[in-house]
């Protein structure tokens, strides 16, 4: 296998041994596969996908859309039990790579059953936070009175009572190796969206690959107007996915053409 920077924070899920530690649910259709559920939490993902249907599937048809296979990889980051690891890993390309981070290591141990489910031996996923550096740790909320947050993980707040767990610290552009091309980033932060997008800087600029963020966490559910003036300064059209609550970021200098979309 390449070497490839960064290795001591990536894990290949896929690796014989692992498994799933939740209960499997399976989906079917252009964005399903098996996934690796948390038995005791109830969030709107984990509902959509036991009763059988894709969680978000706007946003899945959307980047079905737009991401060419072959063309280069893909990030996602937030990643709860891994529910768009198996589109994306088929999207992009048995020969390109989906970079994954998740902070909280119980929604961790889910992606990597989700991806060990699926066989996807081209996800690569590690167990950190992102921001605008690379240095330190960030206090996260991963559950409250012994209840995992799943999804709901995030960056404690002062004085906030939570059980929390001190994850590393780093920024996008750190982690990734500098020659894989990057032709989108989803981001699922809570909150966190303006330090991710500062610590990736380097890859947006040399990559223009198109961003696809949660705005649900953000104040009354609309993108930031700060995160606005920065995408539009650099070079990309904003476009609603209003089913999902998500918003994405096209580049202008990015064409866009899928025929296996379905």
């Amino acid at each position: 296998m390449a070497h490839l920077e960064r290795t001591d924070i990536f894990s290949l899920a896929a690796d014989a041994g692992t498994q799933c530690i939740g209960d499997v649910a399976a989906v079917a259709g252009f964005a399903g596969g098996k996934f690796c559920l948390p038995p005791l939490i109830k969030r709107p993902a984990t509902k959509s996908v036991r009763s059988g249907q894709v969680w978000e599937g706007a946003t899945h048809r959307y980047l079905a859309e737009h991401v060419l296979p072959g063309q280069g990889d893909a990030v996602t980051m937030g990643l709860f039990f891994g529910d768009y690891l198996p589109h994306l890993s088929r999207l992009v390309g048995e020969k390109q790579r989906v970079w994954g981070f998740e902070p909280n290591p119980d929604n961790f141990a889910l992606a990597r059953g989700t991806i060990a489910l699926n066989q996807l031996g081209n996800c690569w996923i590690a167990n950190v936070a992102l921001g605008n550096t690379s240095q330190g740790v960030l206090d996260f909320c991963v559950g409250k009175d012994g209840i995992s947050l799943g999804g709901l993980s995030h960056v404690k707040s002062q004085g906030e009572q939570c059980d929390v767990r001190a994850i590393p610290l780093l920024s996008l552009d750190g982690s990734l190796p500098k020659d894989r091309r990057i032709t989108v980033i989803h981001i699922d932060a809570e909150g966190q969206e303006k330090n991710i997008l500062l610590g990736a800087r380097d890859t947006i600029e040399a990559w223009k690959p198109l961003i696809v963020l949660e705005k649900a966490s953000m104040p009354q559910g609309k993108v930031d107007i700060e995160i606005m003036g920065w995408m539009t300064k650099w070079g990309y059209a904003h476009k609603d996915i209003d089913v999902d609550g998500n918003s994405a970021f096209e580049s202008k200098t990015m064409v866009f053409l899928n025929s296996m979309s379905p």
